[in-house]
């Protein structure tokens, strides 16, 4: 994270984009602006990965390829019961 120092209870924002450039310029504005960020390049990577033990909220891409961002986020509020606050893009 480019020497970026965060807290153990800062808040991480979740990027969820197959575009890795889109991911990338999300991941430096957060990064730039001294927030704590994730990425992921799936749906599946991200729920494969995802943890409630960290607060924080979701940036995610609706058109991906296999696992929709639609997909993603039934599959968080109806199965696993998670209510992430989430940005659609």
């Amino acid at each position: 994270m480019d020497g970026v120092r965060h807290s153990p209870d800062q808040p991480t924002i979740y990027v969820v984009d197959d575009d890795e450039a889109i991911r990338d310029a999300i991941m430096m504005l957060l990064n730039s602006a001294g927030m704590r960020g994730r990425s992921f390049a799936s749906g599946e990577e991200f729920l494969a990965n995802y943890t409630t033990a960290n607060t924080g909220c979701l940036v995610l891409d609706m058109r991906m390829p296999q696992m929709s961002g639609f997909d993603v986020l039934d599959r968080l509020l109806f199965v696993m019961a998670i209510t992430l606050p989430t940005c659609v893009i």
